[in-house]
């Protein structure tokens, strides 16, 4: 009956949610050091992965991928064909033109070794992103690439042709450009739509949006609370099929960030978003009776406190779309750790929500859980720790 926006179990997905300084932080450094193609200084992964990119069958399935040749020179930048370049291009001697329409929204489909991934890219939320995007995959950038940095809990990245995260002797594609990043109130309020979510697609980069380029990464459930905290990176998509390939590719990381599974990226192609359209109703005689809606947004519960407590009852309606759980946590004031636990309990036809809610182990944290059930609940805090909480419905 739960569902959360992850699609993650939710035991799973609380743990990875858990911000945890050291740990988090040392891997968004990584992440700004291995990032851009064109300006990393980091060393490639000390596991050699063969770059497979023609005619050579790979050892994780039966599918054929094409043998990688280094280019001799750039390629002139000019817009592919709408069907796609019959040549593969890598290099190139300047940023894309402008290729599509600036209020377009497409869906790039990742077919993988593991399944397919596809991804809806609005073009008016992250013009420049979306443009360079769809430039590299119709001229076969990404095809037979290989995920070449993954960590659980945190991104999986590619779209590096070499493999080596940082771009080869000429930094393909040759070019960087400028992006979009979230606000920087992400820091403080993670719960906002702009802020990053597990199952965006953003730009990768060396020292800033200023060197947006090709590579690409996904953010794993839990990898939203450490990016967050430094918004630096150009979200263009969000995946609305098959984030468990995602998950998948993601497990088979390591905390170095060096895949124990070497997983490609056999072919990446990109279409316009299917449009819809909707027919008028004839013209009726009749006149609707008027109704009453309730507000987009409805603060059911707002409540601060210290230690074990149970809060006062509230009701979600029927005609909620969603309710959330907001909760943020500080344990700093005790000098240590604490946990941090919220059991969400329904009543009558929510009774079986009893098992949600929210189980962590930090100094601090904070985040946001979606829910779909409707009827009345009651949250049971069990913590040392001092925390806010707040629930709000959407209709």
């Amino acid at each position: 009956m739960v569902a959360n926006r992850s699609t993650m179990p939710p035991n799973h997905r609380r743990v990875l949610m858990i911000a945890v300084a050291g740990a988090s932080m040392l891997a968004l450094a990584a992440c700004g050091a291995t990032t851009a193609a064109s300006h990393s200084t980091s060393s490639p992964p000390t596991t050699a992965i063969p770059v497979t990119t023609q005619a050579t069958t790979t050892t994780t399935t039966a599918s054929t991928v094409t043998t990688f040749s280094p280019p001799t020179a750039a390629a002139d930048t000019t817009c592919p064909p709408a069907t796609g370049s019959t040549k593969r291009v890598v290099w190139f001697t300047s940023a894309p033109p402008t290729c599509i329409s600036a209020t377009s929204v497409w869906d790039a489909t990742f077919n993988t070794s593991l399944g397919d991934i596809v991804v809806q890219m609005p073009a008016a939320a992250s013009f420049a992103a979306v443009n360079n995007f769809v430039f590299l995959a119709r001229y076969q950038y990404y095809n037979g690439t290989f995920f070449h940095r993954v960590i659980p809990g945190f991104v999986v990245q590619g779209g590096d042709p070499t493999g080596t995260g940082t771009g080869g002797p000429h930094g393909y594609p040759g070019y960087s450009f400028t992006g979009n990043t979230p606000p920087a109130s992400c820091k403080t309020k993670q719960s906002q739509a702009a802020c990053y979510q597990p199952g965006d697609i953003a730009l990768a980069n060396s020292t800033g949006p200023s060197t947006d380029a090709s590579q690409f990464f996904f953010v794993l459930p839990g990898g939203q609370t450490t990016l967050n905290t430094e918004p630096n990176y150009t979200i263009f998509g969000h995946v609305v099929s098959g984030m468990n390939v995602v998950d998948k590719i993601g497990a088979d990381g390591s905390s170095s960030g060096t895949p124990t599974v070497t997983v490609y990226l056999l072919s990446v192609t990109v279409s316009r978003a299917p449009t819809t359209t909707t027919t008028a109703a004839p013209t009726a005689t009749t006149v609707a009776p008027t109704t009453t809606t309730q507000p987009a947004a409805q603060v059911l519960l707002n409540q601060q406190g210290s230690g074990q407590s149970s809060l006062p009852q509230f009701t979600v309606g029927s005609g909620a779309r969603e309710w959330a759980l907001g909760w943020a946590y500080n344990c700093s004031a005790f000098g240590s750790s604490g946990n941090f636990i919220v059991n969400v309990n329904g009543f009558g036809s929510a009774a079986d929500t009893t098992d949600a809610g929210v189980n962590e182990l930090g100094m601090s944290g904070n985040s946001v859980e979606y829910y779909y059930d409707t009827g009345t609940f009651q949250l049971v805090v069990n913590s040392e720790c001092n925390w806010s909480l707040k629930v709000t419905a959407s209709n």
